[in-house]
C-alpha cells in the first residue's frame, strides 16, 4: 500500500485498517470512518466492532519501517505515561506486514479541553509525573536522546562562530551575536534535569470524559528533554508569537510541575534562551533536511527574535 497524499483515505487504505483489527480482534468490522487530524502524518480510522470503537493509525507518509518504529516509540511513552496514572489510552497493538504499518488503541470518547489556566496546571502535572518516570526507553527507540540537548546548544553556538546562513535569511543580524552568543554559552555550561517529555503539551491533545478527567493523547512526538525547560520554552514562544492579555498559562504550567512563582521567575532568562535555540535549530533542519519547511520557519524564527531582541 502506497502512502497517499490526497485529503482523504483511500479505498486501500480503509480496508487495510479494516482487515488490520479484523485480524487483531477476530471479529467483522461494524463500521469504520475516517477522522481528521490537522497536520498529521497518519490516517486515523474510528472502528465500530460490536459495540466497542477503537481507534486504528496508518501511516500516510514514512516508510513502513519507521511508520512502525514510531508508533513502537510511541506505545513504549504511552505505556510508561500509565504506569505514571497520566491517563492515556491503551495501546492494544502495533504491527506492519509488507503493505503497511498500524497501531489499534483504545477510543476516548469526549469533549476536547478548553484553552483556560486550569487546563494548562493540569498539562504541568502531567508533564512533572512523566518527567519523574526512572526508566528510559531502549537506545533503539529514542538513540542518544540523553545528549541529543548538549548537542543541539553545541551545534548551534558553533554555528554562530562561522558565517551563519541565518544571517543570510535575515533571521537575526550582525549586531546580535554577542548576545546570542553569550545566551548560548550559558546554555552549554547549565545541567538542566533531563526525563521523559510528550513534546506536544496543549489542551487540543486533551480530551475530557464523561468523569472529568482529562486524557492525554498524541505521542507521536514524545522523547527525551530537558523538562520542565522544553516545555515551558515551547508555551513562552507561542505566548510571545500570539499574545493574549492576561494569559498566565506559562505560571499555570509551572504551578502543576510543582515550581513556585519565585523558581519559575527565575527561569525566564533560561526559557528565553532555549526558546530561541530552539528556533534556530529548526530552521537549520528544514534548510538541511526539508527546504519546503524553510520559509515558514525562518519567518517565524525571525518574529521571535524581533520580539526577544529588547531583553537579550
Amino acid at each position: 500500500m502506497t502512502p497517499s497524499s490526497s485529503a482523504r483515505p483511500t479505498d486501500d487504505e480503509f480496508d487495510f485498517a479494516r482487515r488490520g483489527i479484523s485480524s487483531f480482534l477476530g471479529a467483522a468490522v461494524t463500521r469504520i470512518e475516517s477522522v481528521e487530524r490537522q497536520g498529521s502524518v497518519n490516517w486515523t480510522f474510528r472502528v465500530t466492532v460490536g459495540s466497542t470503537r477503537y481507534a486504528v493509525r496508518i501511516n500516510r507518509a514514512r516508510s513502513i519501517a519507521d511508520a512502525f518504529a514510531e508508533y513502537s516509540k510511541e506505545r513504549w511513552f504511552m505505556d510508561a505515561a500509565r504506569a505514571c496514572d497520566i491517563p492515556t489510552p491503551a495501546v492494544l497493538d502495533v504491527g506492519q506486514s509488507e503493505s503497511g504499518a498500524w497501531t489499534i488503541q483504545e477510543w476516548i470518547d469526549g469533549t476536547p479541553a478548553t484553552d483556560e489556566r486550569a487546563t494548562y496546571r493540569t498539562l504541568g502535572e502531567y508533564a512533572r509525573r512523566l518527567a519523574q518516570h526512572a526508566p528510559r526507553p531502549p537506545h533503539a527507540l529514542v538513540p542518544d536522546a540523553n545528549d541529543n540537548w548538549r548537542e543541539q546548544v553545541r551545534y548551534n553556538l558553533d554555528e554562530l562562530s562561522t558565517p551563519d546562513r541565518l544571517l543570510g535569511l535575515q533571521v537575526y543580524c550582525q549586531r546580535d551575536l554577542p548576545a546570542l552568543r553569550e545566551a548560548f554559552a550559558q546554555l552549554a555550561q547549565d545541567r538542566p534535569s533531563v526525563g521523559l517529555d510528550h513534546g506536544d503539551l496543549w489542551p487540543r491533545n486533551l480530551m475530557r470524559r464523561a468523569d472529568g478527567s482529562l486524557v492525554l493523547l498524541d505521542w507521536g512526538c514524545a522523547t527525551i528533554d530537558v523538562v520542565p525547560l522544553a516545555p515551558l520554552s515551547r508555551i513562552f514562544t507561542e505566548r510571545v508569537l500570539h499574545p493574549s492579555p492576561h494569559d498566565d498559562s506559562l505560571w499555570a504550567f509551572a504551578e502543576g510541575f510543582g515550581l513556585t512563582t519565585i523558581e519559575a521567575a527565575a527561569m525566564e532568562t533560561t526559557v528565553r534562551a532555549w526558546a530561541l535555540l530552539k528556533a534556530f535549530d529548526l530552521v537549520r533542519w528544514a534548510m538541511d533536511r526539508c527546504p519546503a519547511r524553510v520559509d515558514d520557519t525562518s519567518a517565524r524564527a525571525r518574529e521571535l527574535m524581533r520580539a526577544l531582541r529588547p531583553a537579550l
